[in-house]
């Protein structure tokens, strides 16, 4: 472990200064001194939650303004929200609280998270019950809180999303979510999902075109509806992209 303060003062070999040049080590370097500030035992666990633009990474804030701006383009909409992916959980609670701030009375509004909570390598043991803390705690904070706002669905979202559907013959949605590191579950959403939405609804992808993890961009590119709608993207965020449904 290397902190900041050491490689400003070449106190490391060469050999690691050139993993650093080839960016294999910065990276490392980095996380290491975000992770000391975030254990910085001299702040309150309450300071740090309620002061996040002093901890959160600059990608984190990137991301939290993204999902704001495309809440405010449905806003108006009728209709739930989806997140086919929903890993920590930081994206759908995001949507949640801006539901609860900016339309406390929409009662018809719900979101519903779709996951494994297994991760890519099962490196995610632990979330969905972190998640399901932060839903009791978000529902204890807000008006209306005793109406359910957020839904999880557990299990492989390309056998859940039938099943779903059978359940909520009702559904309706104005932003559909992807952000899945499987095809299946993306296809499975294009197909069965995206007929739902309303017009001027939201379908967003949360990493297609990104060489990492190609699968998104692999179901796309295999969807008829890849030839037929245009996305767009805003410019703070060279990630997420998103297209607009098209009125009748």
């Amino acid at each position: 472990m290397y902190s900041l303060d050491a490689l400003k003062r070449g106190q490391i070999v060469s050999k690691e200064i050139d993993k650093i040049d080839q960016g294999k080590g910065m990276g490392y370097v980095k996380r290491q001194s975000r992770a000391d500030h975030l254990l910085d035992d001299t702040i309150s666990p309450w300071h740090r939650a309620s002061s996040f633009a002093l901890t959160a990474p600059r990608v984190a804030i990137e991301r939290f303004l993204t999902r704001h701006k495309l809440f405010e383009m449905i806003i108006d909409l009728p209709g739930s929200i989806v997140e086919i992916g929903v890993q920590n959980g930081q994206g759908l609670m995001s949507f949640a609280h801006f539901s609860s701030i900016l339309e406390p009375n929409n009662v018809q509004r719900r979101l519903y998270g779709f996951d494994t909570f297994e991760g890519v390598d099962g490196k995610m043991v632990g979330a969905r019950r972190y998640l399901d803390q932060s839903v009791d705690l978000f529902d204890a904070d807000r008006p209306l809180g005793q109406v359910q706002k957020v839904h999880i669905v557990p299990g492989p979202a390309e056998k859940t999303i039938p099943e779903f559907l059978d359940q909520n013959p009702h559904l309706l949605l104005s932003l559909l979510y992807l952000d899945s590191t499987s095809s299946a579950p993306t296809r499975q959403a294009l197909d069965l999902l995206y007929p739902r939405l309303v017009p001027n609804g939201l379908l967003v992808f949360d990493q297609l075109n990104f060489p990492n993890h190609p699968e998104e961009s692999e179901a796309w590119l295999r969807h008829p509806l890849s030839q037929s709608v245009s996305l767009q993207r805003f410019i703070h965020d060279s990630q997420v992209c998103f297209a607009q449904k098209s009125a009748p």
